[in-house]
C-alpha cells in the first residue's frame, strides 16, 4: 500500500514540474505584474498551514499523527523556499529594470551633451566667420 502511495506521489509530482516547465513564462509574467497580490497570498498561507496542521494533528488517528507532523514541516518548508525564491527573483528583476534606466539616462545625457556641443560649434563657427569679415573690414579701412 505503501509502495503504490509513493509512486502515486512520484508520478504526480513529475506531472506537477512538467506543467510548471511548460507554462513557466506565464506564470512568471504573471508574479512579476502582482508582486503585491503574491506576497498577501503568502502572508495568508503561512497561518492556513498552520491550522491545517492543528487540524490533522489533533482530529486524525493517533497513529498517523507523525506522519502529518512530517508532512506538514515539509510542507512549510517548500512555502518557505518558494517565497525566497519569488523574493530573489523580484529583486533580480529589479536591479536588472534599475540598471536599464540607468543606462537611458546616460544615452539621454549623452545625446543632450552631443546635441549642446553641435549647437556652440556651429555659434563658434558663425562668430569665426564674423570676427573674419570684421577683420576684413577693418583691413580694408586701414588702407
Amino acid at each position: 500500500m505503501l509502495y503504490i502511495e509513493l509512486m502515486l506521489l512520484i508520478l504526480i509530482s513529475l506531472t506537477s514540474f512538467v506543467i510548471i516547465y511548460l507554462v513557466w513564462d506565464k506564470i512568471r509574467k504573471i508574479y512579476h505584474n502582482n508582486y503585491t497580490f503574491f506576497d498577501v497570498l503568502f502572508m495568508v498561507l503561512y497561518p492556513l498551514e498552520e491550522i491545517l496542521f492543528l487540524f490533522l494533528y489533533y482530529l486524525d488517528d493517533p497513529e498517523k499523527q507523525g506522519l502529518w507532523v512530517s508532512l506538514i514541516v515539509v510542507g512549510i518548508f517548500l512555502t518557505v523556499a518558494v517565497d525566497k525564491l519569488l523574493l530573489k527573483k523580484q529583486n533580480e528583476v529589479a536591479i536588472r529594470k534599475c540598471a536599464e534606466y540607468q543606462e537611458k539616462i546616460i544615452q539621454f545625457k549623452n545625446k543632450t551633451i552631443v546635441k549642446l556641443k553641435n549647437g556652440l560649434d556651429e555659434q563658434i563657427k558663425e562668430k569665426e566667420i564674423l570676427l573674419r569679415h570684421i577683420s576684413k573690414l577693418k583691413a580694408k579701412k586701414l588702407k
